[in-house]
Parts: structure tokens; sequence; C-alpha cells
């Protein structure tokens, strides 16, 4: 059995392909993100220093219009120490933020604080006041506002300077630590990347793992059925493994069909073997009644008597011999007698050849066909015969004392059908699925040869023989073609 793999390569490229495109989705993510972030870190700073810068104007603005005299005009340690108080009060609710005032008159620093205020014990950079004094050069009128940005390896700092209406320029400035850190940003990228692809082949091994395990657990349940139960047929699965379940009924009907065919040829062996010596036993005693009954028929002739009765047991005898011929052919697929008749007489023959044993039973046997309806098809009548004998002789055994066993016939569509219907027990639910086979019975003297040779004898007038038990009885239905010939 070859299986296609085109299923298999398509999810794998299909697989591949949504790999790749979501880490391209992944790499495009990351990237926007931390620009983004970026972006708003900037603004953010950009924000906040120019906020502080004005404060810082707004404050050194008030403190001078608290005096008669310019602020300028203090000392310079005295003036230094407080601008640097002024800047200690704005800049405490800006977290890592350094600022100070430059005094544009005297063109000189004054009040800085670094970042992280006076207890932090930093001082800022040199590279740090070239960053603030490029926001100042910036401006050249009171009430201007300057913003300057700059890097210097992984940090960008951010510097924002106002001038008031008097002469000193306040300003702030904010540095962002490893903002500009290539190597930082690709370990995270790489970091995402390796964390995407392992979920996802994560997620395509279990994916595919699952796939395996409920398709090779439902053949190998359906494998185990079949070995309990060869009528099993598994049931429908998707993908791959749907076609290995299909394969796998295909093969099973075709096994159950050549059992089948196999243990009919040889039921039908076995049967021929053993009707040979049934017949071969038979014959010797049937030549000594004829015999017999042939010198009593000479007698008759004397007066002793009538020659009517003998000839009739003559007939018997005859038709006996002829039975057994019949026999002697089981097994092969000629109907020679086969032809249309009325199967009405058949059915009253038959029942008066079991009239006997169902009288010892005290065993009606009731007839029911409709009045005037013609009960004609094309078949072989002794055989045939037999077959309804099989069938009532069963049905009498079946029935308890004091109960009926009723006979109906009828054309249904192209077929006659005809019932045999007892009020006995019902069959044995372990002996149903055997009542046909050569050798197998239920009854203490059986044989279990009569509704084997029945079913076959029916099958090949083309016809069927079924039938439907339960604790109120059993129906045998004989069904056979009345239309058309069937060889």
């Amino acid at each position: 059995m070859r299986i296609s793999l085109d299923s298999f390569r398509a999810q794998i490229a299909i697989t591949v392909f949504a790999s790749l495109s979501m880490l391209a989705l992944a790499w495009l993510l990351a990237e926007d993100i931390l620009t983004s972030t970026r972006e708003r870190l900037l603004a953010e700073a950009r924000e906040q220093c120019i906020r502080a810068a004005k404060e810082l104007s707004q404050q050194y603005k008030d403190r001078a219009n608290l005096g008669n005299e310019p602020v300028e005009i203090l000392p310079v340690e005295a003036l230094d120490v407080s601008l640097r108080g002024l800047s200690l009060a704005v800049l405490r609710a800006y977290e890592g933020m350094a600022g100070g005032f430059y005094l544009a008159e005297q063109h000189r620093m004054a009040g800085d604080v670094p970042p992280g205020g006076l207890e932090s014990r930093q001082t800022l950079a040199k590279f740090e006041r070239d960053v603030a004094h490029a926001a100042i050069g910036r401006i050249d009128h009171p009430g201007e506002t300057a913003v300057e940005v700059a890097s210097r390896g992984r940090d960008v700092y951010v510097a924002a300077a106002h001038r008031a209406d008097s002469g000193a320029v306040a300003w702030t400035l904010k540095r962002l630590a490893e903002a500009r850190d290539p190597v930082l940003e690709r370990r995270r990228w790489w970091l995402a990347a390796l964390v995407f692809t392992t979920v996802l082949g994560l997620g395509g091994i279990i994916s595919i793992m699952l796939y395996l395990r409920r398709g090779v657990g439902s053949v190998n349940e359906g494998l185990r059925r079949l070995e309990e139960d060869f009528a099993y047929r598994m049931p429908a699965i998707g993908g791959q493994f749907g076609a290995i379940a299909e394969a796998i009924n295909r093969m099973s009907d075709r096994r159950g069909a050549l059992e089948t065919r196999l243990r009919r040829q040889d039921r039908l062996a076995a049967l021929g073997r053993v009707v040979s010596g049934v017949a071969h036993e038979i014959r010797n005693p049937l030549n000594s009644i004829r015999l017999t009954l042939e010198l009593l028929e000479r007698r008759v002739r004397r007066g002793a008597l009538r020659s009517d009765e003998v000839w009739e047991a003559i007939e018997e005898v005859d038709r006996l011999d002829q039975i057994l011929g019949r026999l002697l052919e089981f097994g092969k697929a000629g109907l020679e007698e086969r032809r249309r008749q009325n199967v009405r007489p058949l059915l009253e023959r038959a029942i008066k050849l079991v009239q006997e044993q169902a009288q010892s039973k005290q065993i009606h046997m009731r007839l029911d066909t409709a009045a005037g309806a013609p009960l004609e098809a094309e078949v072989d009548g002794l055989q045939l015969e037999q077959v309804l004998i099989n069938l009532l002789l069963n049905a009498i055994d079946a029935s308890p004392p004091g109960q009926e066993v009723r006979i109906s016939a009828g054309c249904e569509g192209d077929n006659l059908r005809i019932r045999v219907e007892d009020r006995g027990p019902g069959i044995p639910p372990d002996a149903r699925d055997h009542i046909f086979d050569p050798y197998f019975t239920t009854k203490d003297a059986g044989t279990g040869l009569g509704l084997a040779m029945s079913r076959e004898v029916v099958l090949r007038h083309g016809g069927t023989l079924e039938f439907d038990t339960g604790p109120d009885g059993t129906v045998f239905t004989l069904a056979v073609p009345s239309r058309e010939a069937h060889s």
C-alpha cells in the first residue's frame, strides 16, 4: 500500500511559510516597538526639560521681584548658593534631572544642581555642560525656549533652556541611559526571535505528535477490534490515516468475502461426503422394501390385498429413492426439474407428509393463502417440497404441545414468500449465527444438515431463506422469484 506524501509536504511548506512570515512580522513589530519607545522617551524628556526650565525661569523672576535690588549684585558665592537652593526646590520634582542658571551678563553658570541632587555627590561632566550651553546658545530674545538633543556612546542627552524677561537663562538637562545601544537592541531582538521560534517549533512538534498519536491510536484500535470481530469496519479518519483506514476496510471486506466462499465450499464438500454415505446406507433397505412390496402385489392378485394400496407404497419408495438421488447431487449447481408451476399443491403435500408428527404432539397445522390468488413460481418442486418439510418438522419440534404452526404464502412483488411460524421459545442467541452451518444442531438426535441443505436449495433458486426469532416464537421466511427464472 502506497500512501501519497503530497499532503504532508503541503503541510510542511505551509508551516515553514507561516513561521517565516510570523518571524518577519515579529521583527517589524519589535523594530516598531523599539522606535516608538525611543521616540516616546525622547518626547517625554523634552517635555519635562522644557517644563522644568520654565519653572526655574519663573522662580528666578519671582525671586528677583521680591527685592529692590537685582539678584545679580549679590556676591558670587552668595548668588550661587541662593540660586542652587532655587534649583533644588524646583528639580526635586523631576527625577534624574540636572539644571541651573546661566548669567548672560557675567557669562557664567550659577546654581548648578547635578542629576540626583546634591546628595548624589555627582558633578556635571564637560559634555553635559556643552549640551546645556548649546541649548542656551539657541536663545536670542527673552521669552524664548530652546531644546538641544545630543548623544554620546549609548546615552542620549536632552537639554532645554528658557529665558525670562531678566538676563538669566534657566536650563535643564536629562540623560537617557543606553537609549542608543544597538547591541542591546539586537540582543533583545534575537531573544524575542529565539523565544518566538522556540514556541513555534514546540507548537509544531506538539501538533504533529498529537496528529500522529491520534492517527496511530485510531488505526491500532481498529486493528484490535478487527482481531475480535471480522465484521467491524474502521470509522472515517481525517488526513493520510484516513487512506490507511479505508485500505484496511477494503482488505477486511475482501478477506470476509473470501472466507465466506471458502466456508461455503468446505460445507458443501463435507455435506456431499456425508450425504453420499447416508444414501449408500439407505438404498440397501429400500431395495428390500421394494422387493417385499412387489411380493405383496402378487399376493393381491390372488385376492389377499388391494393392489392400489400396494402401488401407493411402491410409488412412495420410488419417491424416496429420487430424494436420495438428489441428495447425492447436493452441492452441484443444476436444477434439472425446475419449471413454472403452482406451489399450492407442494404446500399441501408437505403438510400432509408431516401430519403424523404434528398429531403426535397435538400440533395444529394451519395454511393461510389468499383465496383464488395465484401461487406460481419457477421452482424444482421436489427440492422445494423437501425444504418445506424441513421447516415444518423444525417448527413442530420447537412448538409446545397443543400449539399451532401457521404456514402462509403469497406473492409480494416479483417474489413468492412462504412463512412458517411456530410458538416455541425461540432460537438461543448463541446459536443464531450458526443455524445454517452444516452439522450444527440444538437437538439431541439431530444431524445439523436440514437447514444447511434447505438454504442451499433456496440459494440455487435465486431466493433467500431468513428467520426472525424471539421469546414468543420463530418465523422462517422463504422467498423465491415468481416471475423470472434465475439459473
